[in-house]
């Protein structure tokens, strides 16, 4: 496993046999409901509903935080690692295959999953991965060391 500051090898994201097993995997690894509520920052204790009801089912993944250009573009080569994040996937889209959960749990992608008649909807160049960061500890993963703020661009790219 790669620590902070290791660098690791993106080659612009998109391949289409990593995105196909993003989706395979996906569908394996999706539990409904998930332990808990994805609560916003300062968390759901207070009366806030959640961003995302656990009852939706997701992933919830490791994935690792590279120090991007800001704001960043297409990336290939080698992105030092700064550290790790907890991120629940709640949808996949997958070009003609559509969103691989049906009916969509996630409202992210309510306008990716369905046209205005309700029909399944099909894109022969569109791949997307919706979800949400959960700022908790990641025990074995989390790291004391020092490193830059780590942001996330509105449209990310899946990376190997």
């Amino acid at each position: 496993m790669l620590k902070t500051n290791d660098l690791t090898s993106v080659n612009n994201g998109m391949v289409d046999g990593v995105f196909s097993h993003l989706a395979s995997t996906f569908q394996v690894k999706r539990v409904v409901p998930l332990a808990e509520d994805v609560c916003p920052i300062g968390g759901c204790g207070d009366g806030t509903p959640p961003t995302y009801a656990k009852e939706g089912g997701g992933w919830d993944a490791v994935v690792l935080m590279i120090d991007t250009p800001c704001p960043p573009g297409p990336m290939s080569g080698e992105y030092r690692v700064l550290t790790y994040s907890r991120f629940v996937v709640t949808q996949v889209f997958d070009k003609q295959n559509g969103c691989v959960v049906m009916p969509n749990p996630d409202p992210q992608a309510a306008t990716y999953c369905n046209n205005p008649d309700g029909s399944a909807k099909k894109d022969p160049d569109l791949r997307a991965v919706f979800g949400y960061f959960r700022c908790a500890k990641l025990g074995q993963y989390a790291t004391t060391e020092a490193v830059p703020r780590a942001g996330v661009a509105p449209r990310l790219k899946l990376v190997q």
